[in-house]
């Protein structure tokens, strides 16, 4: 029997995002549940540790999974787990960036434009 990830986040009581058709939603009393996936990678969060841990099982069951832990590195963004939290960056993506072009060891310089500038089509010299 084949079944479709989607079609099993859907049974299992996740709804799919209308802004993006890789990520699901389950809330329930205990925390809300996301999960993003990106062909053949799936990513867990959740405020409940046993609904995740649930899910896991669920998707062992029917898809075989292999759990890799908690995740360091996901879509070019870098995962730090805190104690509060965690926070996303893309240091190491901006990093091999500025190697292949050549500007790894560059000093960094202020932008040419002020801060908060508001560009607009309909005002100012075109250039």
């Amino acid at each position: 029997m084949h079944v479709k990830l989607a079609d099993f986040l859907k049974h299992q009581g996740y709804i799919q995002s209308k802004n993006d058709g890789s990520l699901y939603l389950k809330t329930l009393d205990q925390g809300l549940t996301i999960v993003a996936v990106y062909v053949d990678d799936i990513l867990l969060t959740s405020s409940n540790p046993a609904e995740i841990e649930a899910l896991k099982h669920h998707l062992d069951i029917t898809f075989g999974i292999k759990g890799l832990g908690c995740s360091s590195y996901f879509l070019g963004f870098e995962v730090c787990h805190l104690p509060n939290g965690i926070s996303l960056t893309q240091r190491k993506f901006t990093q091999d960036l500025l190697k292949d072009f050549g500007h790894l060891n560059a000093l960094p310089t202020t932008t040419p434009l002020p801060l908060n500038c508001k560009l607009t089509s309909n005002a100012g010299v075109p250039l």
